[in-house]
C-alpha cells in the first residue's frame, strides 16, 4: 500500500524538476522573429519553447553590365551577412544562398553559394554597408565551363531606396 502512494509522488517530483530546469534554459531576448523548439520532458510531455533569432533583412537593387537588373535580399545575424536570395530581372530567382567562408577568404570577396550558383559581392558586406557594397557577379557552375549570368553590378540607389521604404 505504501508503494502505491510512493510511485506517484516520485513521478510528480520528476515532472516538476524537468519543468523548472526547462524555464532556466530559455533565452531572454526581445526580437520579433522566433523559432519553436520541441522539448520532451522526463514525464513524456511535449513542450514548445520559443527561441528568438536576431535576424534582419535588407534588399539592394543592382544595375549590371549589359543592362541586367539584379535584386538581392540579404539576411544578417548580429550585423554579419549569413545568406541571400537573388532575382535576375523579373523572373529568374535563385534562393537559399549561404556564405561560403572558405571561398570568401581565398578571393577576398563575400561569396555565396546555392547549389550550382555562386553570387559574389565586394568584401565587407554588413547590414550597415549593404547599400554601399557593389556586386561582382552571379554565375552558374558548369561541367565544361561556368556560365556568367550577370557581372560588374553597381548599386541602383533610387531603386534600392524605394524598395527599403
Amino acid at each position: 500500500m505504501k508503494l502505491v502512494k510512493f510511485v506517484p509522488a516520485i513521478a510528480a517530483t520528476l515532472v516538476l524538476a524537468a519543468c523548472s530546469t526547462q524555464k532556466e534554459m530559455a533565452p531572454e531576448t526581445t526580437m520579433p522573429q522566433t523559432q519553436e523548439t520541441v522539448i520532451n520532458t522526463a514525464a513524456g510531455e511535449v513542450t514548445k519553447v520559443e527561441e528568438t533569432l536576431m535576424t534582419k533583412n535588407k534588399s539592394v537593387v543592382y544595375s549590371c553590365q549589359k543592362g541586367g537588373t539584379v535584386t538581392a535580399t540579404y539576411a544578417f545575424h548580429n550585423g554579419e551577412v549569413k545568406g541571400a536570395n537573388v532575382r535576375v530581372g523579373k523572373k529568374n530567382e535563385v534562393t537559399g544562398f549561404t556564405v561560403d567562408a572558405e571561398d570568401s577568404k581565398k578571393t577576398e570577396q563575400t561569396v555565396f553559394t546555392s547549389g550550382d550558383y555562386v553570387w559574389a559581392v565586394e568584401n565587407g558586406l554588413t547590414f550597415d554597408s549593404a547599400e554601399k557594397t557593389n556586386a561582382i557577379m552571379l554565375y552558374k557552375k558548369g561541367k565544361m565551363a561556368d556560365e556568367i549570368l550577370v557581372k560588374t553590378c553597381k548599386i541602383n540607389k533610387s531603386a534600392t531606396a524605394r524598395l527599403n521604404k
